[in-house]
């Protein structure tokens, strides 16, 4: 295997780095780095991504690249780092700090190291790290106080938890942290309430239960939260309904159900997931226990909350699964009488919602979208099954002669086995199993088929 000049040139500059409120440099291995594998956590800005590596010499590591083998280099060094989200010009992740244990880290992007964030005495481990303006918010775990919610601008003193929600070493586990105005909702559990929604605006004081949707210690799991403007729309039950979309304004008083889709306590959608956001309103599955699950959408109000197309006429289901905007369409998953699991999309109308492409033809499934999922352009990069070649990359522009294979990466009927994809801009990066490299390594493609358009950034 070759390896970029640049990567070695990155270990010949490596300098000590500083960790965050020390004094002590953090030691830098001289060890040659090998080609990167296993990458994964791409983490996107102005057309680079940084992403998380093992190689044989030093670990897991920091790694960057722009898609090209001399562009392609270590940033730091044997931090096991993961979840990588940029939030502005600030890179943050957990990592592992031979000093400080397991701490959440951050990186300017420019000088080319990241430094532990240490405000805790023991380790943490952060899940669920999302960006709200220059800050980010964190499900943070110790053994002193379960998993609980953290907030960071990058800084010792802006770094802390703002809230030990569920008492000592029991777990809140806040997740779907979603900005609505100045404030910041998610759902969170604790013995007295269950699993609630509640609300932050960064500070201790600031962080408290929104709403008690379902009285009593029994919880009403808002989850799925989307931000639609200046409000909030999410799944939650309040026990008289099963799972309904809720709304909120990030207020209790404006915290409401959105409409009652399925009457009574049937659910119509608890089951179906994620929601997203496509032409200024929110799109979703829903069962009204009359036409099947079928795609829905909402632009807030109850009014406004309808069956968007009813693809499989009558109470059969389409069951539209992993909603991705791709250019002026939404696509998903879906079947219908006549096919398995394929692709599907939708320009916003009921007319213009139909299946793209029969990849695995008949009633046998292709299986399509899920992670990982790239844009590029108004294209959509994705993978899909079929029986000859098993999972590879594919990419669509909504058409069915524009829907095909990109490459055979692992050839024959394996999996290429494709865990991670980010889009550079004209091109989408993603890890792949090739089988002549060492396990899952770095490709590359601009959305055509072929080796020149297609291929591993490190050739064999």
């Amino acid at each position: 295997m070759r390896l970029s000049v640049a990567v070695l040139a990155a270990v010949a500059l490596a300098g000590p780095v500083r960790a965050g409120g020390s004094d002590a440099p953090r030691t830098i291995p001289a060890a040659a780095p090998t080609l990167p594998t296993s990458p994964s956590d791409f983490a996107v800005r102005n057309g680079v991504a940084w992403f998380a590596a093992d190689d044989t010499a030093n670990g897991r590591s920091l790694w960057r690249t722009d898609g090209t083998e001399n562009g392609t280099f270590v940033i730091d060094f044997s931090i096991d780092p993961y979840g990588l989200t940029w939030a502005g010009p600030k890179l943050f992740f957990g990592g592992t700090d031979p000093t400080f244990g397991r701490e959440l880290f951050v990186s300017d992007g420019l000088s080319g190291h990241a430094h532990p964030i240490e405000n805790n005495p023991g380790d943490v481990t952060f899940k669920d790290i999302t960006a709200v303006g220059g800050k980010v918010f964190a499900n943070g775990c110790d053994t002193s106080h379960g998993c609980e919610p953290w907030v960071s601008d990058g800084t010792q003193a802006g770094t802390f938890r703002l809230a030990d929600i569920a008492p000592g070493a029991s777990k809140s586990n806040p997740s779907d942290f979603t900005s609505v105005g100045s404030i910041v909702l998610f759902g969170a559990t604790n013995g007295a309430h269950g699993r609630e929604l509640w609300r932050s605006d960064g500070t201790t004081t600031g962080t408290r239960l929104l709403k008690e949707i379902k009285p009593g210690p029994d919880s009403s799991y808002p989850f799925s939260l989307v931000r639609l403007g200046s409000r909030v729309i999410f799944w939650a039950t309040d026990g008289v309904h099963d799972f309904e979309p809720w709304t909120s304004d990030g207020t209790g008083s404006g915290t409401v159900m959105l409409r009652d889709i399925a009457l009574g306590t049937i659910s119509s959608g608890a089951g179906y997931g994620t929601m997203v956001v496509f032409k200024n309103r929110v799109w979703f599955a829903a069962d009204d226990g009359r036409h099947g699950s079928e795609l829905w959408l909402s632009d807030g109000t109850t009014k406004g909350t309808r069956l968007a197309a009813d693809a499989t006429p009558g109470p059969g289901s389409t069951n539209p699964f992993y909603p991705v905007v791709a250019g002026a369409k939404l696509y998903f998953q879906a079947q219908d009488p006549s096919h398995g699991w394929e692709l599907w999309a939708s320009d916003g109308t009921a007319a213009g919602t139909h299946i793209v492409k029969d990849i695995t033809t008949g009633r046998h499934n292709s299986w399509p979208l899920g992670d990982p999922v790239a844009v590029l352009g108004t294209k959509l990069v994705f993978t899909a099954y079929d029986t000859q070649h098993a999972r590879e990359p594919f990419v669509t522009n909504g058409t069915a002669a524009g829907t095909f294979r990109l490459s055979d990466v692992n050839p024959g009927p394996e999996d290429s086995h494709i865990d991670g994809m980010a889009s550079l801009g004209s091109r989408v990066i993603f890890s792949a199993d090739d089988v002549t490299n060492a396990g899952q390594v770095l490709w590359i493609t601009d959305g055509h088929s072929g080796i020149a358009h297609t291929h591993a950034v490190f050739p064999p």
